[in-house]
């Protein structure tokens, strides 16, 4: 596998490639680093400046060298770009073939935040291949890393879950696959008014049915996700399956929290221009609000 990331010079950088690079496996994986330096402004000619360019470039891949362990750094492959980072790192992804895309969700200048307009969101929008974003959580300290997988049936997120399982984790991580389904009630309904509901015979009765037919989406999906877990290479073939009911980003942020992730996987539905640009997205939300790394698939637009 061939995974793309993202440096410039920043602690969250730096962070990725380390993070990244416990995931890796020599000599079947390759980490490839790629750089935009910044401009070098000043009385100087063309040829100096893209020595000063070259310079950063070099101080940078160096640092990032010096996280990995040395059976990946024999591998690394570098590329200095020229363009704006988040369009440059989605064309080297082309252009390289990476599998995924890695950045810190805290960087320097455009890499700065999880905001929209940023360096991350636009690789996540923008890529097609899964994009890792890189945050440094506040589990793992027992040295055991969790990783959680979002998963509702959908293309885009078997595309996450697809490209989590490329991953060489270590021994002794342990998965979580988690489904979140609609209430039974699109809200809860005031005592009063469900008192007299059970009233009425006919309501009541209704109301039994629609609960026992719930029960069974429940378990029917319930029996989905072990299904899916034996079919998966470890650690998710031995994964802990959970069903919950509620807001997808409400129940996967807090999944996050009560199961202690390092790691979150979502698939990112594909959508419109025009939605592109509207905040509030199940996956926009897990990304900014997420206390740890968020690996996200976007969904493939059809032709």
């Amino acid at each position: 596998m061939k995974v793309l990331i993202g440096v410039d010079g920043s602690q969250g950088a730096f962070r990725a490639v380390k993070q990244v690079g416990r995931y890796l496996q020599a000599p079947r994986d390759c980490m490839v680093l790629y750089c935009s330096p910044p401009e070098v402004r000043g009385g100087i000619d063309e040829t100096m400046r893209e020595k000063a360019r070259q310079a950063i470039a070099r101080a940078i891949f160096d640092e990032a060298r010096a996280n990995l362990l040395e059976a990946l750094r024999a591998g690394v492959v570098e590329i200095v770009g020229t363009q704006n980072p988040g369009h440059g790192l989605v064309v080297a992804a082309e252009e390289c073939r990476a599998d995924i895309i890695a950045v810190g969700a805290r960087g320097l200048g455009p890499l700065a935040a999880m905001l929209v307009g940023s360096v991350s969101r636009e690789v996540v929008y923008g890529a097609k291949a899964p994009v890792l974003v890189v945050r440094d959580g506040p589990f793992g300290e027992d040295g055991v890393l969790r990783v959680l997988a979002a998963y509702d049936g959908s293309n885009a997120c078997r595309q996450a879950l697809e490209a989590a399982t490329r991953f060489a984790w270590p021994d002794s991580t342990q998965a979580v696959l988690l489904s979140v389904i609609e209430p039974m009630m699109a809200a809860e309904l005031p005592d009063w008014l469900e008192q007299q509901v059970r009233r009425d015979p006919e309501t009541e009765a209704m109301g039994q049915a629609w609960a026992r037919e719930h029960q069974r989406e429940r378990q029917q999906r319930q029996e989905e996700l072990a299904a899916l877990a034996r079919q998966l290479p470890p650690p998710f073939r031995d994964a802990k399956t959970i069903v919950v009911e509620g807001n997808a980003d409400e129940q996967i942020l807090a999944a996050c929290t009560a199961e202690r992730a390092d790691v979150v996987v979502v698939g990112a539905r594909s959508q419109g221009t025009l939605e592109r640009l509207l905040v509030g997205s199940t996956t926009e939300r897990i990304l900014a609000h997420a206390p740890c790394s968020v690996l996200v698939a976007r969904e493939r637009e059809k032709p």
